[in-house]
C-alpha cells in the first residue's frame, strides 16, 4: 500500500492577521479514470465567505480558484445533506499541474474482499489542533491523524442526527487514551479540521496483516464528541456522474 499522504491535503486559508490556519482536509479521487479533488462543501463555504481557501500540498500552498461543485444545503433543518464539494482535475490547469505528480483514491467497489477475516475503520485528516503556524516564516505545519473507530450499525443513532443508512455512514470514535513515542499518556485532539478528508474500511488476513484499505465516504460532521458522519462513497459517486 501506498502513503496515504499522496493523496490527502489540508485546506488552509489566512485571517485577518496573515496567520494560516486549518480549515478542513481533502483529498484526490478518481471516478471512471477521472480525477477530481474532494471534500465537503461546508469546509469551502466556510471559508470561502470571508477568506480564500488553499490547498496545501508537501512544498507549497496553492488556490482554490475555480469554483467547485457543491451539493446543496437543506434550509430549513440540515438534516441529510450530503455535503459534497469537488473540483475537477482535468479542466484546471493550476490543479492539474501541482497535482499531477500525487495519487488518485479510487471510487470503484471491491467484489472480491468477502474472503478476508477482519475489517477496521478510520478517518484521516488533518485536524487543527495539531497544527503548528511559524510567525517567521509564515509557513504551516499540519500534521495528519488517523483516527479509528467503529462501524455503528444502530439505526437509532442515524435518525437521532436526521441522516439516512442510504447516504450515510456512522462510526464512533473511541476517546480513550493513547500514549505518544514515549510512552506517556495523553488525549486524542479532537478530529476538528478533519471534515472533508476520507473514511476507509482496512480489511485484514487471518494474520492481521492488512491487505487492502477502501474508501467508504467523506467525512462531513463530529457530533457529541463521538460520532464521526460521513457521505458515502456511492453517494458521492452518484453527486459527481451528475455534474
Amino acid at each position: 500500500m501506498y502513503n496515504l499522504s499522496q493523496s490527502i491535503f489540508p485546506i488552509i486559508y489566512y485571517d485577518d492577521n496573515r496567520c494560516a490556519n486549518v480549515a478542513g482536509s481533502a483529498f484526490l479521487v478518481e471516478n471512471n479514470d477521472v480525477p477530481f479533488l474532494l471534500t465537503a462543501a461546508h469546509v469551502l463555504r466556510d471559508v470561502g465567505s470571508k477568506f480564500l481557501p488553499f490547498l496545501l500540498l508537501h512544498d507549497k500552498a496553492i488556490r482554490l480558484h475555480e469554483p467547485a461543485f457543491m451539493s446543496p444545503i437543506n434550509k430549513i433543518d440540515g438534516s441529510d445533506n450530503i455535503d459534497v464539494g469537488c473540483f475537477p482535475i482535468q479542466p484546471n490547469k493550476t490543479l492539474a499541474t501541482h497535482l499531477q505528480e500525487y495519487k488518485t483514491i479510487s471510487l470503484q467497489d471491491y467484489p472480491y474482499e468477502n474472503h478476508l477475516e477482519k475489517e477496521i475503520y478510520f478517518a484521516y485528516g488533518f485536524p487543527w489542533r495539531s497544527a503548528k503556524y511559524n510567525k517567521s516564516t509564515r509557513e504551516i505545519w499540519a500534521p495528519p491523524i488517523q483516527y479509528f473507530a467503529d462501524f455503528v450499525e444502530n439505526l437509532g443513532v442515524y435518525k437521532k442526527y436526521k441522516k439516512s443508512s442510504e447516504d450515510h455512514i456512522i462510526i464512533k470514535y473511541n476517546q480513550k487514551q493513547i500514549f505518544d513515542q514515549n510512552g506517556k499518556k495523553k488525549m486524542p485532539p479532537k478530529p476538528l479540521g478533519v471534515s472533508g478528508g476520507p473514511i476507509f474500511r482496512a480489511l485484514l488476513n487471518e494474520n492481521n496483516v492488512c491487505e487492502l484499505v477502501i474508501l467508504e465516504g467523506l467525512l462531513t460532521n463530529w457530533e457529541d464528541n463521538q460520532w464521526m458522519i460521513a457521505t458515502r462513497k456511492k453517494t458521492i459517486k452518484n453527486f459527481i456522474e451528475t455534474k
